[in-house]
């Protein structure tokens, strides 16, 4: 899962809900969220007021957690991330086959 964080100061408080929210969401489903590979894209870090990318990761508690610097409409770390995802998934589901 790729969550995706929009870096604006004003958006703050939206990204920590949106986090919490799909913490909540996944453990609903019965689903363990520190099992699933998430990956965290901080979006938008070309503006001025920009959260820079490490203070998301610890403001949203996202311990451990790749987090990829991201422009998305100048494709700058879109692939980076995807990258990132596939091989977390690739590699958990190698664990689990053997």
């Amino acid at each position: 899962m790729v969550f995706v964080a929009d870096s604006a100061e004003d958006r703050l408080q939206g990204n920590i809900q949106s986090w919490r929210k799909m913490l909540e969401h996944l453990t609903s489903l019965g689903m363990n969220p520190q099992t699933i590979p998430v990956v965290l894209q901080c979006n938008k870090q070309d503006l001025p007021n920009a959260v820079p990318a490490a203070s998301l990761r610890t403001i949203l508690r996202a311990g451990g957690r790749q987090v990829f610097e991201a422009v998305a409409i100048r494709d700058t770390g879109v692939r980076e991330t995807l990258k990132a995802i596939t091989r977390e998934v690739m590699a958990l589901s190698q664990a689990q086959l053997a």
